[in-house]
């Protein structure tokens, strides 16, 4: 089952298409395949029915018009059920459907590489089906990592006539003009946003792939803006074969930014993806001799790494001096950016999350790495990068809700990529990412899941049963966006199970529950770690990540699990829905209330909890969301 699209605006069509394969062992005929939507616990609108008849081992696609409601930022899951002609349901699936005015509440982003926009000859025709892909896991922005020509000229030749094709300068691909054309184009047709990826800080120095010298290419880049590693100008700062431009230059912003409108224009890319080579570590110097840097930074969050409470100040003559340039790089962008979107990956993120969380960029984003420096080793550490995320964005971010930071983390990273993937290790960090309303930068063209941070060399594919498994992770992120990731803040409450050790912590051995809430919902996350003997999410012999793990095993499941919740109001409804049970449909459990010396209380059973289960609790109507299989009433 799926849609024609990753995203939708409110009173869109809405295209399903319900695949059938008929392995009953006999022909159906004067059957019917009726397609259900459900926003959370409520049905929505009047079910709509296709007549099937299909021969024993047959198969047929069916396809459906459902008009997404006028609702904005609202997620759906659409439950496709075939019965015979008696009635008798034989199976169901389900699809998500995201009804959104626009993709940066709920960003499900992802990247497309040299291998595709690498290939001579696409066609409009072979970039459709890259993007149907993208697709069936709702991605709805992608990053085109390493496209551009050089970090300081990213467009090769104009706006009206671009190169054919260029070598790019991060990895020497070949990259073809045509392709990226028809990439773009083709995720316009679904949906999905196109981010021009590129360096904020940049300027090839020649000394690799016979690349032009800025200083030779009359572009205009002065040596004046530029950070050395001295007080008299003469050794540049410099990564690889790209020297340091200071970001917060006003000569320098004005620059690249130009630079980058110009590569936007040509290709119709929506936005500009920024990236950063996290911090120098050294104290620099601008081209006049004084330390590079600004003089006050009004951020007093940052911090020595994730697990510290020692302040960090981002200023002139400071090792972490660059991270301080950042608002004045990003405000400048963004002003002129105007409608076009704007990302920012600071790399350092316990240096430099205040500064970048209170920006104007369209979405959060960044690397989080589990090393020494930064120290985000444990799954507890990427909830709290999130909840960073929400809690600094809020008073920039529309309704001040803060926004949804998309994690790059890489699990099972292979030190040159493309190696394999242990599903526990991907679905656990999947599930923490999604249950703290985050999302996750790690599908790409092609089938391929991020293991390395080059995303051109550093993705291999998933299996079949992973790639199954994924999708199923994804449809959930977006049916339940309203949830996840819209408004909810965290509470307190103490969630106990009879006989299981819990925390509010990922802990080993142990289910991890935290609990939030908005003005309609209690919401309690379930993540199963019994069983597991670490709770650090990395485990590939990375040179950037000093705390790693062995490969998880598959946790203990637990079923008929007796919770015990003290809650904040008395709630009306208890609803339970996983990725990990029959397509994430939402069901009713029956419940019962209760007080103690510890408060009030609501009691109900977990059916099963494999990797992630999902509890909320309506404060304000039960609604009509079917009973859990084997329950009959609620109590």
């Amino acid at each position: 089952m799926w849609t024609d699209k990753s995203r939708y605006d409110p009173g869109d069509t809405v295209v399903v298409t319900v695949g059938v394969t008929n392995r009953t062992g006999r022909s159906i005929i004067g059957g019917d395949v009726t397609l259900y939507a459900m926003r959370l616990q409520r049905a929505v609108g009047a079910a709509t029915s296709e007549p099937l008849s299909v021969g024993n081992k047959g198969s047929l696609a069916l396809t459906f018009d459902w008009t997404a409601p006028r609702a904005d930022f609202t997620g759906y899951m659409l439950t496709a059920v075939a019965t015979n002609a008696s009635g008798t349901p034989l199976d169901s699936i389900n699809d998500a459907v995201d009804v959104s005015s626009s993709w940066t509440k709920f960003p499900r982003y992802g990247f497309m590489t040299h291998n595709s926009f690498g290939n001579p000859t696409m066609t409009p025709s072979q970039a459709a089906p890259i993007m149907s892909d993208m697709v069936r896991y709702h991605i709805d922005g992608l990053q085109y990592y390493d496209w551009q020509y050089e970090h300081d000229e990213p467009l090769c030749g104009t706006v009206g006539s671009p190169c054919a094709s260029w070598a790019d300068d991060g990895n020497q691909e070949r990259v073809y003009a045509s392709a990226v054309r028809d990439l773009v184009k083709a995720g316009h047709a679904d949906n999905i946003v196109a981010m021009a990826y590129n360096s904020i800080y940049s300027a090839d120095n020649g000394s690799c792939c016979e690349a032009p010298n800025y200083l030779g290419q009359h572009l205009g880049i002065s040596p004046t803006w530029g950070i050395y590693t001295g007080t008299g100008h003469t050794t540049p700062a410099a990564f690889f074969q790209w020297d340091y431009m200071d970001p917060s230059n006003p000569d320098w912003q004005r620059f690249i930014i130009s630079q980058e409108l110009k590569a936007i224009d040509a290709f119709s890319f929506d936005g500009f993806h920024a990236d950063s080579f996290g911090d120098l570590d050294t104290v620099d110097y601008t081209y006049d001799g004084k330390a590079a840097g600004v003089e006050h930074d009004p951020c007093t969050t940052d911090t020595v790494n994730a697990n510290s409470t020692t302040s960090v100040h981002n200023v002139a003559g400071s090792p972490t001096w660059v991270n301080g340039t950042f608002p004045s790089f990003l405000k400048y962008a963004k002003s002129v950016l105007q409608d076009k979107y704007l990302i920012f990956n600071p790399v350092t993120y316990e240096h430099a999350h205040c500064e970048v969380n209170k920006s104007p960029v369209s979405v959060l984003y960044s690397e989080l790495w589990p090393n020494d420096q930064d120290e985000y080793w444990s799954y507890n550490n990427i909830k709290q990068a999130i909840d960073e995320g929400f809690e600094e964005s809020a008073p920039v971010s529309p309704g001040h809700q803060g926004k949804s930071l998309v994690v790059a983390a890489y699990q099972d990273y292979s030190p040159s990529g493309r190696g394999t993937f242990g599903t526990p290790d991907v679905l656990l960090l999947d599930a923490t990412i999604f249950a703290s309303g985050g999302s996750h930068m790690e599908l790409g063209d092609n089938g391929l899941m991020l293991d390395n941070q080059d995303f051109t060399n550093g993705a291999a594919p998933m299996g079949a049963s992973l790639a199954s498994s994924v999708q199923d992770y994804y449809n959930f992120l977006t049916a339940y966006e309203d949830l996840l990731r819209d408004g909810q803040h965290s509470t307190s409450q103490t969630v106990s199970i009879r006989g299981q050790a819990v925390g509010k912590g990922a802990a080993p051995n142990s289910i991890w529950a935290f609990t939030k809430a908005d003005s309609r919902y209690e919401v309690l996350q379930f993540i199963n770690f019994d069983g597991e003997d670490s709770v650090l999410w990395q485990t590939g012999p990375c040179s950037d990540c000093t705390e790693i793990t062995s490969r998880h095993p598959v946790p203990r499941q637990l079923t008929n699990a007796q919770v015990k919740y003290y809650y904040i109001r008395q709630p009306k409804g208890v609803f339970f829905a996983s990725p990990d049970y029959n397509d994430g449909t939402t069901y009713q459990l029956p419940f019962t209330l209760g007080r103690d010396a510890k408060g009030a209380y609501v009691s109900f059973t977990l059916p099963r909890l494999t990797y992630w289960d999902m509890v909320y609790m309506s404060r304000t109507s039960p609604g009509n969301a079917p009973m859990l299989p084997g329950t009959s009433s609620l109590q």
